[in-house]
């Protein structure tokens, strides 16, 4: 059987990855001086904490973390799915962690070139094939067929926050909101 990994950005908490057989590893979220685990905290204070001004951050998970979920199913196949690789460190984690892994043969890191619901579809398709009873190449093959037809795009809702954070210049998040 095929060893599922992925990360919360593909919006699954750790007890629903668990519920299908898929490591989900949280992503680190920092606000305000404050440190803590994708979804691992209180929505409500969170959600204040951005409304009072402060910027969110994340970064990928600790390369202990994947080189821990790596090394718990030994010899057996591996497939982490890892988010863009534009968007995040995520996917140069996972093939550093790769590389100290003993079992390094039996690991494929798969950049999904997305994040959120298109990374959460792959996973789950994924999901479904190796329930089939697929090897992890079959579906490599098929998740990047997946890839090659599909699109997604993400329109935010508050474009002042992403002139917060940098993402957009003043005259651009005016203009888009």
């Amino acid at each position: 059987m095929v060893h599922i990994i992925t990360d919360t950005s593909a919006l699954f908490t750790v007890a629903e990855g668990n519920d299908m057989d898929v490591h989900v590893i949280p992503l680190c979220v920092s606000i305000q001086d404050e440190h803590y685990r994708d979804l691992c905290f209180d929505t409500s204070s969170f959600l204040e904490k951005v409304r009072s001004g402060g910027i969110p951050t994340t970064s990928q998970p600790p390369i202990g973390d994947v080189l821990a979920a790596y090394e718990e199913h030994g010899d057996e196949e591996i497939l982490n799915i890892c988010m863009a690789d534009g968007l995040s460190g995520t996917y140069q984690t996972a093939l550093m962690a790769k590389e100290q892994a003993p079992n390094a043969d039996s690991i494929t890191v798969l950049n999904s070139q997305t994040l959120c619901g298109p990374h959460r579809y792959l996973v789950e398709k994924a999901v479904k094939l190796r329930d089939e009873g697929k090897k992890a190449a079959d579906i490599v093959a098929a998740l990047k067929e997946s890839m090659a037809h599909e699109h997604s795009f993400l329109i935010p809702q508050d474009f002042s926050f992403l002139k917060r954070g940098g993402r957009l210049k003043p005259a651009a998040a005016s203009i888009g909101g």
